[in-house]
């Protein structure tokens, strides 16, 4: 009976907390809901505009006044009902405010044609190893000093390495039995000391090293601001063919390319753009000044203003569907090619290959046969607007190919200069 009567106690204790917890938590979110936080959320105009490609996102209101919000801050307050409308609430239950957004238009001169790249190295590049005959034997100084393919001769003794002229000069000193060298691999910075060694052959010092200190190839410019004084192209880096790992360079030009022969991509076996371009600094139409995982990035000689203006899109705005390749890759004319996007994938911070995009078009397979080397830069258009730039073909099919978002780039451009 005492258990019963125990029992029946605590039901009615539990019967009297449960509108008392129920009370506590309407006042706290009733607190919470008229903080001045919150307040400052209803406030909100119906109508907002964004600056993008700010670092925050300013929100202005038609009859006065600023609220500059936090992008952080935005993602755990709000969420996305449709593209141009953000509904804030409180723990994603209580709506504050809903609100339209009108984004201010960036535009861009779009790109399409094909270009020569001509990347000069911060340093010279090792690009091969080698014993040399002497008489003791084959011996490789720099592989003994723990030099390997890819490594990146910065400096000698002290000295600055400009090229690779001035890397033989600085070898050859006379009176001098050793050298240290700094050099980068994999982004960290080294130190060592190479010994050279009579070449019996050559009557000469030598450290069993190759190096170069430049790389070109052909690209695909991407596109210009709106003032057509910057650019972008390749959507990818330039990197090592051996190592894969970016090269680090100093400057570099961007000049006009003719192809001049096409290699058709087949599956197992990805297709290429041969052409020829000036290498020397007057054949330049722009300066390469970055060369990052995005592509590279400079400025032009001169405005660029004969292309086609399009709006750029948000990263957001990418939907599965049809859209156009821009490419002079087939009659050195920039014409539409027309392709799919199959995947689109969700990206809040800059990440390559966020998009696949397969070529439908008749003509561009015929000439092609899809995607190929030299069309990396390519930009594509969906909805009237530049949304992306191929980057990768699929080596299985060369018909699709990875993009990065336009978005990423651009922000990247901006930083340039």
């Amino acid at each position: 009976m005492r258990v019963a009567k125990a029992n029946g106690n605590y039901r009615r204790v539990g019967k009297a907390v449960k509108p008392v917890v129920a009370c506590l938590v309407m006042l706290l979110t009733a607190t919470l809901y008229f903080s001045p936080p919150m307040r400052s959320l209803r406030d909100l105009p119906s109508v907002c505009e964004t600056l993008a490609w700010d670092d925050s996102a300013l929100i202005s209101a038609n009859a006065g006044g600023t609220a500059r919000v936090a992008r952080q801050g935005d993602q755990r307050l709000f969420s996305v009902t449709g593209e141009d409308t953000i509904t804030f609430s409180l723990f994603k239950l209580l709506p504050l405010k809903t609100v339209t957004v009108a984004s201010s238009q960036t535009e861009l001169l779009a790109g399409g044609e094909t270009v020569g790249i001509v990347l000069y190295m911060d340093g010279v590049q090792i690009i091969g190893l080698g014993s040399i005959a002497t008489k003791d034997g084959q011996i490789c100084p720099a592989s003994l000093a723990g030099l390997k393919t890819g490594d990146t001769v910065t400096a000698i003794d002290g000295v600055k390495v400009q090229n690779a002229q001035h890397f033989a000069q600085l070898c050859n000193k006379k009176g001098k039995t050793s050298f240290v060298f700094s050099y980068e691999r994999g982004g960290r910075g080294y130190e060592t000391t190479v010994t050279p060694v009579l070449d019996e052959q050559e009557n000469s010092l030598r450290i069993g090293a190759w190096v170069r200190d430049s790389t070109s190839g052909v690209g695909t410019l991407s596109f210009c601001n709106d003032s057509g004084t910057r650019f972008c192209a390749l959507g990818h880096a330039v990197t090592d063919v051996d190592t894969g790992v970016l090269l680090p360079s100093k400057n570099g030009i961007l000049s006009e390319a003719t192809v001049t022969e096409i290699v058709k991509g087949r599956s197992g076996s990805p297709g290429e753009l041969i052409g020829s371009f000036g290498k020397r600094d007057s054949d330049a139409i722009g300066r390469v000044l970055l060369n990052s995982e995005f592509g590279i990035y400079g400025v032009m000689d001169g405005k660029f203003g004969d292309s086609e203006r399009y709006p750029l899109a948000r990263a957001a705005q990418a939907q599965l569907g049809s859209a156009v390749i821009l490419s002079a890759a087939v009659d050195g004319t920039v014409r539409e090619y027309a392709c799919s996007v199959v995947r689109a994938d969700v990206q809040s911070a800059p990440t390559v290959q966020g998009m696949v995009v397969e070529v439908t078009d008749a003509r561009l397979l015929a000439a092609t046969g899809g995607i190929v080397q030299g069309m990396s830069g390519s930009p594509v258009i969906q909805n009237g607007k530049i949304i992306g730039v191929v980057t990768h073909v699929f080596v299985n099919n060369p018909k699709r190919g990875y993009c990065v978002y336009a978005e990423w780039m651009y922000q990247q451009l901006m930083r340039v200069v």
